[in-house]
């Protein structure tokens, strides 16, 4: 039995609609990582540059208002300052944007991501468990940046189970620790992650993939909006709640009343 006009323009819509969340995501922490990479340089430059600058106003203070090198040496103080400014504006664009926190059920999130991933799976023998603990206490987040992490985590799942012949991928939520965090494992079954790559990678740039499936920045911006969250991101290798998979990723946040 085909489907009807309706469901293929649903369809349509949604994969467009992951595609340019993903884009987006891509483009927006490429520059976020430009950004903390010329945040170190500047950190680097900065002490060079406070010496030529202290040195250049010591120097001033000892010369005479006759002195010939007087004006070179005002020169140097001169661009010192400039040059202090300029890596003043370049910091404040390099800081990354803080997100719209609120009170966040952080199974809503979940939920969106799933649908905007559900055109990727569907028809790839893929099989979806879903856990949701439908009474968890709330967590103080940007609802946007969880569900890219979510967006992030599933669609690596789905990359490493390619070729499967009955994929799993898991999400299961839950409230730990007396009610005082929110647990999130996602999982599947797929090829795994050897322990020399799973030590690295949350590192930017770093990606087991092939070069043209993947650019090394996923689990990077995931990990980087978790800690954001004042919450962590880790694999495990083992959990007796979801004993099949070969690789369970699990977030924990804290959770707010």
């Amino acid at each position: 039995m085909g489907m009807n006009p309706s469901e293929i323009k649903t369809q349509e819509e949604l994969i467009k609609a992951f595609e340019e969340t993903k884009k987006q995501l891509l483009q927006s922490w490429k520059l976020a990582e430009l950004g903390m990479m010329a945040g170190s340089i500047i950190h680097e430059l900065n002490q060079p540059l406070f010496g030529i600058k202290s040195f250049a106003q010591l120097i001033l203070e000892d010369l005479r208002e006759d002195s010939p090198i007087r004006r070179q040496v005002e020169l140097i103080l001169k661009q010192s300052i400039v040059m202090e400014k300029i890596m003043g504006r370049i910091l404040e664009f390099s800081r990354r944007p803080k997100g719209e926190f609120q009170p966040v059920n952080i199974n809503q999130p979940i939920e969106a991501a799933l649908e905007l991933m559900s055109p990727r799976l569907k028809g790839s023998n893929i099989s979806i468990e879903k856990s949701l603990d439908p009474a968890l206490p709330k967590v103080m987040g940007d609802s946007n940046q969880l569900q890219q992490v979510s967006v992030n985590l599933i669609d690596n799942a789905r990359d490493a189970i390619d070729g499967v012949k009955k994929g799993i991928i898991g999400v299961k939520t839950s409230s730990i620790n007396e009610g005082k965090n929110i647990e999130i494992l996602i999982y599947d079954n797929g090829c795994g992650i050897p322990p020399v790559d799973s030590k690295r990678v949350f590192e930017p740039f770093y990606s087991t993939k092939e070069a043209e499936k993947g650019t090394g920045l996923g689990l990077f911006i995931s990990r980087e909006i978790i800690n954001g969250h004042s919450g962590r991101i880790e694999i495990i290798e083992e959990d007796a709640r979801v004993p099949e998979p070969r690789t369970v990723f699990r977030i924990v946040l804290p959770a707010c009343y």
